[in-house]
């Protein structure tokens, strides 16, 4: 038998090939006594060791995962580093010119398109700004209006010195809804008139006030004209909500423009680089120039692209379909919405454009664009060649050091603007010589402080009287007057900002504008609840005290001629 018991003996015969509990061993005999012959075999049992749990090791982490981070921060740093260095070595030309492009154009388009945000903000947010202008004469034009005018039977001359300081200072409020405009006149340094007005786009009123004079405001209707027919008119309210909820954002700006640019270059098919060096001003300088050659063909490639991606684009859709809904909000139907009958013209014209042959490669214009290492737009240049001349128009701005040069042209230097400087951060200081025909007519010299504080001073010359028919005797007396127009700016962002234009003569200022500008708090604009309509106009006039103008003006030095003049007091 092949296993079990021996019935004639006390020992367990077992089967080793078939029992897995049963080592291979010679002897196969297993002792009855360590068997319970009633039940099968059991293994002895053995208790599973812990598992030893594992100290987390700090020190290895840190060893592993700084270095790792480090590798990546370092290559996100230099990513553009990265981009520009695989640009420069193994993009084609075209590639290459495109992200140099793209960089520059870029950057100018997101700050016309803040520019443009914090405009259409003033629509739809409440907002505050204040403006001061002040009007300055100098001693020599007191003087000749003096000399100018004389009165009674003395011949006396005037004084007109309460003209030697005009003020002007406006204090706007917009809230989205209604704007108010604060105008405060002063005649050497005393304050003379406030001048206030509201306009209420929604309610559809105007309110006029005299505040110092009177406690009436004239009130006027915003009137709409009569439509003609298939004409929209847009009264105020219409302009500003067009302007507040329809008009295009920054972002969509930003989107739009960037994206027709990137189109424009990516067809840019006659691409080519070279290394060589360009002059302005006596400055030199190595550059990669570009040259794009725009014939026929690409011209035609430029176009189709562009016209289909702008026919497929999100922002333009949701930008017409705004102004779709201010359209019927007008009165106005649409049997096909305005973005299909946008995108259906621009597929038309794609189609056209697709069945017109080129018959040639004819060459239209040509593209220079001039960087140097740092891939730093440095001059721009435009080509057309009319029969076997090649006429171009451009610029060069060249730097050494801290130096720079600047040089504009034109065909056969008809027009030319040439200059020099130093440059050192934000702050520079140039001189420049407008010159037409080869002669200077205009010098212009400027100094930064930074890119927000600076002045500039422009001053004619020969050139410039010779042009209007002066002889060369006439030319040099102007000259010699040494007349000059010199201006200065300065401001910080969210602060005033500060702008003056004067125009001097013999080194003295003969009139001059200083302007400030700032943000402020916005504050409520309230309608008057004291007004009278327009129609009882002669009412509102009877209600302003004349008595405190004519002391505010006689307080500023008005001379009695004036008040007396325009207001007799003795007829009253």
């Amino acid at each position: 038998m092949k296993g079990g018991r021996c019935i004639n003996c006390t020992k367990v015969m077992m089967n080793t090939e078939n029992n897995p509990y049963v080592p291979e061993t010679e002897n196969t005999e297993v002792n009855s006594q360590q068997i319970n012959p009633e039940s099968p075999y059991t293994p002895p049992y053995t208790e599973p060791e812990t598992p030893k749990k594992k100290k987390f090791n700090l020190k290895k982490f840190l060893l592993i995962t700084i270095p790792a981070l480090v590798v990546v921060a370092a290559i996100f740093l230099s990513f553009p580093l990265i981009s520009s260095c695989y640009m420069k070595n193994f993009a084609s030309d075209k590639e290459y010119l495109t992200y140099i492009e793209m960089k520059s154009i870029t950057k100018d388009v997101k700050n016309f398109a803040k520019s443009y945000g914090n405009y259409t903000k003033a629509f739809s947010e409440p907002a505050g700004t204040k403006g001061e202008v002040t009007i300055k004469l100098g001693d020599s034009v007191i003087d000749m209006l003096a000399a100018s005018t004389m009165t009674g039977e003395d011949m006396e001359y005037i004084d007109w010195s309460f003209l030697s300081e005009i003020g002007i200072d406006l204090e706007t409020m917009t809230d989205g809804e209604k704007i108010s405009y604060d105008l405060l006149l002063s005649l050497s340094g005393e304050d003379v008139l406030l001048y206030s007005i509201i306009y209420d786009y929604l309610g559809g009123y105007m309110y006029y006030g005299l505040p110092e004079l009177s406690e009436n405001y004239l009130r006027s209707e915003i009137i709409t004209p009569p439509q003609q027919e298939g004409a929209t008119y847009f009264d105020y309210d219409d302009i500003n909500e067009y302007i507040r909820e329809y008009f295009p954002t920054d972002d969509e700006i930003e989107a739009l423009l960037i994206k027709c640019a990137r189109i424009v270059y990516e067809n840019m098919n006659n691409v080519t680089r070279e290394d060589t060096t360009i002059e302005a001003s006596g400055i030199s300088q190595q550059v990669m120039k570009f040259t794009v050659n725009i014939d026929k063909q690409t011209f035609k490639d430029i176009q189709i692209n562009l016209f289909e991606a702008l026919a497929d684009d999100e922002d333009i859709k949701s930008i017409l379909n705004r102004i779709q809904k201010a359209e019927e909000n007008n009165g106005a139907t649409f049997d096909t919405d305005l973005y299909t009958q946008f995108a259906d013209y621009l597929k038309e014209n794609v189609a056209e454009l697709k069945e017109k042959d080129v018959e040639d490669n004819e060459s239209i214009f040509k593209l220079y664009t001039y960087a140097d290492k740092d891939e730093n737009i440095i001059g721009r240049a435009l080509s057309a060649t009319e029969g076997e001349t090649e006429e171009t128009v451009g610029y060069y701005q060249t730097v050494s050091g801290d130096k720079f040069g600047f040089e504009f042209f034109t065909p056969e230097n008809a027009f030319v603007i040439k200059g020099d400087g130093t440059k050192e951060g934000d702050a520079y200081s140039g001189k420049y010589e407008l010159i037409i025909d080869d002669q200077k007519v205009v010098t212009v010299k400027s100094e930064y402080e930074d890119s927000q504080s600076g002045e500039i001073k422009v001053v004619p010359e020969k050139g410039l009287y010779t042009m209007f028919g002066m002889s060369d005797e006439e030319a040099a007396a102007m000259k010699f007057a040494n007349l000059s127009l010199e201006m200065s700016f300065s401001g910080e962002e969210n602060s005033w900002s500060e702008f003056s234009v004067g125009f001097n003569m013999m080194g003295q200022n003969f009139i001059s504008l200083e302007s400030k500008s700032s943000e402020i708090p916005h504050t409520e604009i309230v309608i008057p609840e004291n007004y009278i309509d327009e129609e009882n106009a002669q009412q509102w006039l009877e209600s302003i005290d004349v008595e405190k103008l004519l002391e505010n003006l006689e307080d500023a030095g008005l001379p009695d001629l004036f008040t007396t003049i325009f207001y007799p007091r003795e007829s009253l």
